[in-house]
């Protein structure tokens, strides 16, 4: 089980799941407070018998666990509570949408294009990097152009 409260103790888990089925093995780790908001509990059970695995999924799959000490996790679960609705699109909109995934697609070989933050840093910086080299290049064609104008003018400076 993860992504338990971070202040849940194992005697509240068990209180909140019981009862428990027979099991051989029970391992609580409670959460690493340093990871601030990423910071979860997690709990690994082995069940002897194969059907009360399937039992016990069916029964706390989606559970919330609550624990009202941690106001941190409190936000978590209200994002879970309310998530972001998705804008309606109207189906030219879409198809359109649908349309650039498959050129995209094709485009890479058949794989999605993935993007982490890592990646959108090296492309920004990238563009940085042409960005400067344009305005570089601009500043030397123009002082070319002026040392040019001197020399066949005649005039020196």
């Amino acid at each position: 089980m993860r992504r338990l409260p971070p202040s849940l103790t194992p005697e509240d888990l068990i209180e909140q799941i019981s009862p428990l089925p027979n099991h051989d093995f029970f391992y609580f780790v409670k959460a690493d407070m340093s990871l601030g908001s990423s910071a979860f509990t997690r709990a690994y059970i082995n069940f002897t018998n194969a059907e009360e695995i399937f039992n016990f999924r069916d029964k706390f799959d989606g559970y919330v666990f609550v624990d009202g000490k941690d106001p941190d996790y409190q936000k978590f679960l209200k994002t879970l509570e309310s998530p972001e609705e998705e804008e309606v699109k109207s189906l030219d909109s879409y198809l359109e949408d649908l349309e650039a995934r498959e050129k995209e697609m094709k485009a890479n070989k058949g794989c999605p294009k993935t993007t982490t933050p890592l990646i959108e840093y090296l492309v920004r910086r990238r563009e940085e990097k042409k960005a400067n080299m344009l305005v570089r290049q601009k500043k030397l064609y123009n002082s070319r152009l002026l040392l040019k104008k001197i020399l066949i003018s005649g005039n020196c400076v």
